[in-house]
């Protein structure tokens, strides 16, 4: 009978672990997702005072565009977003 304890705490000894692991890695999963929220929200904030506040209309086209371009012109000058009709437009030709 004790033989029989001994070997089934090791198991859930182990699981145990692994959960407590895993719940460390979504913990920092989720501090990074709220990074990038509060980033999101800014821009999204940004966004709303142009929209509202510039002389002119914007073209919202342009600033989401222009702001793709930004933040990929940050990576290397090599990487370029293509959109879904000029990318099924190279496939074809």
């Amino acid at each position: 009978m004790a033989f029989f304890r001994r070997t089934s705490l090791g198991p859930l000894a182990v699981a145990m672990a692994l959960a407590l692991l895993l719940g460390f890695g979504l913990a920092r999963g989720l501090q990074a997702t709220d990074d990038m929220r509060s980033q999101l929200d800014l821009f999204s904030q940004v966004l709303y005072l142009v929209q509202n506040n510039y002389v002119e209309a914007p073209d919202n086209e342009k600033l989401i565009k222009g702001a793709i371009d930004g933040m990929l012109k940050t990576l290397d000058p090599h990487t370029v977003y293509v959109p879904m009709q000029r990318a099924q437009q190279m496939d074809e030709e």
